[in-house]
């Protein structure tokens, strides 16, 4: 027998294997398989995982980078813990957990655009602990946009709004801990791409904002790997998932397992804002007058919602 397949029969009965396996070393280790990434969320859900256990596990796969199969397998996985009811369904599944840095979260109007098309959208985030970041949820807060706390309000302004907001402090406050963690470890985890995969109510259409390229391919590979409905990967400004007007943005368009890369082009003339105050009320107040049509100019907003949009 070889090694190689040797490997692939370790036996797999507690979290305390899962640690074993991934982390024996290159020519021991290897990386879980996507059921072996699926059991190890529900012993997460369960509460079978020792706080060693976790931090080990996470630093661990952030060394050396989460596999597909392993991504895949976690998201199905914990996915369950958001409890979502099978009746209530969304179109566009929208997460945003980044933040922005620099620039106003200008895709938060396209996918208001998306609402008033129609299509029922669904955004889910947390507010992270950087503080030089400007995180989306107090912005909604702020423009009086419909935020949910149990399935019952996602559902009523998703009936009457085709948008919600989704707070995961409510829907699946384990999964914050596991991205507060970054606090305590100092680094990012698999849970920060996990999240992003999440999907809770099972939409045709996920549209992903990325930072680092080499997360727009492991996104890219899962879906691929899932091959259901439709995945948009967008490497945008400050990791969200937003086109900027001025820019060559990269966009991986996954369609039932099919891969397409692209590129946006910038748009001749449009230069973007310097020094953007991205105080929370001063944010809403700007989105809100564009949303309203009160104000003139503002042509990088505008057209970075245009451009987002069309990637779509």
């Amino acid at each position: 027998m070889s090694s190689t397949h040797s490997k692939r029969t370790d036996s797999i009965n507690s979290f305390t294997d899962i640690v074993r396996v991934i982390g024996r070393g290159a020519t021991l280790g290897r990386t879980l398989t996507r059921a072996e990434a699926k059991q190890a969320a529900q012993w997460l859900l369960g509460g079978e995982v020792s706080d060693v256990q976790l931090g080990a596990f996470l630093m661990m796969l952030r060394l050396r980078t989460e596999s597909p199969e392993e991504a895949a397998g976690l998201a199905e996985g914990l996915r369950l813990g958001m409890g979502a009811p099978t009746h209530l369904k969304s179109d566009i599944d929208w997460p945003v957990y980044a933040g922005k840095r620099r620039q106003l979260p200008w895709f938060l109007l396209a996918s208001l655009e998306l609402a008033k098309q129609g299509k029922r959208v669904v955004m889910h985030g947390a507010v992270g602990g950087d503080s030089d970041r400007l995180y989306l949820e107090p912005v909604i807060k702020a423009m009086g946009l419909p935020i949910a706390d149990n399935w019952q309000q996602a559902e009523s302004a998703l009936n009457e709004h085709n948008w919600v907001y989704l707070r995961m402090e409510s829907f699946f406050p384990q999964l914050v801990g596991w991205l507060d963690l970054k606090q305590t470890l100092g680094l990012r985890s698999v849970m920060h791409t996990v999240a992003r995969m999440l999907n809770p109510l099972n939409a045709s259409l996920s549209i992903r904002g990325v930072f680092h390229q080499e997360y727009v391919d492991l996104h890219a590979q899962v879906a691929k790997l899932q091959g259901q409905g439709r995945v948009l990967v967008i490497r945008g400004d400050g990791g969200e998932a937003e086109v900027s007007a001025d820019k060559r943005i990269p966009i991986i368009d996954i369609n039932n397992g099919m891969i397409n890369e692209k590129v946006s082009a910038p748009i001749e003339g449009v230069t973007r804002p310097i020094a953007e105050d991205l105080s929370v009320d001063a944010v809403a107040q700007r989105l809100l007058a564009v949303l309203d049509g009160q104000v003139e100019g503002e042509d990088y907003g505008k057209m970075t919602v245009a451009s987002t949009l069309i990637a779509l």
